[in-house]
């Protein structure tokens, strides 16, 4: 009765020129984010008609930055202040989570999910987010929905 996956994604770019000038060096992609690990392991409880589980995120840091900061670049200034993104150094997190699907004939068309994210209430800057763009703090959601 135990479920898992494991997946990972890369992407990775390079722009022809700097952002500003045509004629300026060749710099990483914006907006292409860092590699992400995401585990995930639960158990079926066949008895309550639920599942319970963990998911895990490993992100990595965010260390291939687009630049206009060349010499004599004309508007590479303002071409910095726009185009260049900050570093964000390597993060996981850790959530759990909950399903049920009551199958009483009363019950039967209703699921009830929870989940709890941000499990340890790490304070953190997601990857692509900014300079002062901080994750919230750890939160649990509930949902009941019916299927009809």
């Amino acid at each position: 009765y135990l479920f898992g996956s494991l997946s990972y994604s890369w992407a990775t770019g390079k722009r022809d020129n700097a952002y500003t000038n045509p004629w300026g060096p060749s710099v990483w992609a914006r907006d292409i984010p860092p590699a992400k690990w995401v585990v995930v392991l639960g158990t079926k409880i066949p008895s309550w008609d639920a599942q319970v589980g963990w998911q895990g995120q490993f992100v990595r840091k965010t260390d291939r930055l687009p630049s206009d900061k060349y010499s004599g670049g004309l508007g590479s200034v303002v071409g910095d202040r726009f185009y260049d993104q900050y570093a964000n150094d390597s993060y996981n997190t850790q959530g759990l989570f909950a399903n049920w699907k009551p199958q009483q004939a009363y019950l039967k068309g209703t699921e009830v999910n929870f989940t709890v994210d941000n499990l340890f209430n790490n304070n953190y800057r997601p990857a692509l987010s900014g300079e002062l763009a901080y994750t919230e703090g750890r939160n649990a959601k509930i949902s009941v929905t019916r299927f009809f």
